[in-house]
């Protein structure tokens, strides 16, 4: 049973709801425009990049903007000199924070970069690994009107990089999953008030329990926060 198949030319799968707006890996090219896409308050950017030189100064690679350098949503550039990435997307309070990951993009070699906006973080990951976080993302900016993606901008020279496979994926409402054989006792985010009943469990000998907790005091004495 020696078999020899020839197989169709892989095309990789784009998820429902995702927009693909680079497919082909090209050389970066100033004021290329692409597309828009309507702007969601959790998303998800990816692309593959392939660097093979480094510059003086910014060296954008690709910017998601309403028309303006300082609408960042997101945008990402070169380091001065550098393969390391500089990723900026805005947020209530400031239209320039992010996520600098420090490890930098081999030369000559494919990455797939993935940054996720979602859970009140920007996450950053290489090849699916994560190699950045900030926490200042509760309250990301979302523009009414439609959001134009440039690959690279009009306001920075170009990095020495080829881009394909950038796709823009809006997240919707996130839910995190609750495992099988878990029992979820408290969904939101609320204070603390005394003496509330939320349910019952039946014992094992071996356990795990988890939460979320954000305090914002103190007080005299012990100060309870759950009890089984």
């Amino acid at each position: 049973q020696v078999v020899y198949r020839p197989l169709r030319r892989v095309v990789r799968r784009i998820r429902r709801g995702a927009k693909l707006m680079v497919r082909r890996t090209k050389p970066l090219r100033r004021n290329k425009y692409v597309g828009a896409v309507r702007a969601a308050k959790s998303y998800k950017v990816s692309f593959n990049i392939k660097p093979w030189g480094t510059g003086h100064g910014w060296r954008n690679v690709l910017h998601f903007t309403t028309g303006r350098n300082r609408s960042r949503l997101p945008g990402v550039w070169f380091f001065s000199r550098t393969s390391r990435l500089h990723i900026r997307a805005g947020r209530r309070g400031s239209w320039n924070d992010g996520c600098d990951p420090r490890k930098h993009l081999p030369r000559h070699r494919t990455t797939k970069v993935t940054i996720r906006v979602a859970y009140g973080r920007m996450d950053v990951f290489y090849n699916r690994r994560l190699v950045c976080r900030s926490r200042n993302y509760r309250h990301p900016t979302v523009p009414k009107k439609r959001v134009k993606v440039y690959v690279s901008d009009p306001w920075y020279p170009r990095a020495s990089a080829r881009v394909g496979q950038v796709v823009y994926r809006p997240l919707g409402r996130v839910v995190r999953r609750i495992r099988r054989g878990a029992k979820l006792m408290v969904r939101r985010t609320k204070p603390l008030r005394r003496n509330k009943y939320v349910g019952a469990v039946r014992a094992a000998k071996s356990y795990k329990v988890s939460f979320n907790i954000k305090p914002w005091g103190t007080g005299h004495g012990w100060r309870n926060v759950l009890h089984f």
